[in-house]
């Protein structure tokens, strides 16, 4: 044999050798490995602002495991990140009726109900929380939201009151909803210092920035507006409402092809 040919062929036989084990591995992979690490991928998506990538990953998850709760409650989120709300409350639905009584599928579930302007479900969802964690914030955040779209301001109020005085933490969320029950009785001023309390707790919570957003342009204070609504947006950038109110303020600054743009980029799924 030729003895510069032995060494190419001991090379080529070690790569055999080494391709055989990797795809010896991957077909060892149980479907619980596979599921677990799709979910394992798409959760770092969702850490990293990319719920495209999440999506395809929990799908995958799903098609080893259609009835695999962390991976719907997961695709539920990810569907929110892209306010796909209708989709989002779909599958944790799906998710609720295979775990009834999990927590952190109806504080979710919540949410996206809140959204969807659903307030009787949401308020009924907040209620599973509260029964079983009742200084749960998240649960207190979507029992007012609920409450705030049914006008029933001052049971609201009262709820956050009562939560404060218990000592519940004051999350960005929970400011929120008190500034939004504050601007329906009309007091803004107090409204204002709510959203400013919530971005004191998280300087990047887009639902403060487009409540002073909005405060900001019923002023007349325009570019105020339009930068507090850039700022939202920039956390949620495919939020439709942050999209209407940027709209609104680059309208009334007399930049009409750019409010048009706003308009025309709002996600119709959303």
């Amino acid at each position: 044999m030729n003895p510069i040919r032995l060494p190419i062929l001991r090379i080529t036989a070690s790569l055999v050798v080494l391709i055989a084990v990797l795809a010896l591995g991957a077909c060892s992979q149980t479907p619980e490995v596979k599921k677990q690490k799709s979910l394992e991928r798409a959760e770092q998506y969702l850490k990293d602002g990319k719920p495209n990538e999440a999506i395809i990953e929990l799908r995958n998850a799903l098609q080893v495991d259609k009835d695999y709760v962390p991976a719907l409650l997961a695709l539920g989120r990810a569907y929110s990140a892209k306010a796909w709300y209708a989709d989002a409350a779909r599958e944790l639905g799906r998710a609720q009726t295979l775990s009834s009584e999990s927590i952190p599928v109806a504080s979710e579930l919540g949410r996206v109900l809140a959204e969807l302007g659903l307030w009787k479900d949401a308020e009924a969802q907040a209620d599973r929380v509260l029964a079983k964690e009742p200084q749960s914030p998240t649960g207190l955040y979507v029992k007012a939201s609920a409450l705030l779209g049914q006008r029933r301001v001052d049971e609201a109020l009262g709820l956050l009151d009562a939560a404060s005085r218990s000592g519940v933490a004051a999350t960005a969320e929970i400011q929120t909803a008190r500034a939004g029950a504050l601007a329906q009785q009309g007091k803004i001023d107090e409204a204002e210092k709510a959203y400013r309390a919530a971005l004191t707790t998280n300087p990047k919570d887009a639902r403060a920035l487009s409540g002073l957003g909005a405060i900001s342009l019923d002023r007349g204070k325009y570019q105020e507006a339009a930068n507090l609504f850039s700022d939202a947006k920039a956390q949620r950038p495919v939020d439709p409402r942050i999209r209407i109110g940027l709209a609104a303020a680059k309208e009334r600054l007399g930049q009409v092809p750019e409010a048009i743009r706003q308009l025309e980029e709002v996600d119709l799924r959303a």
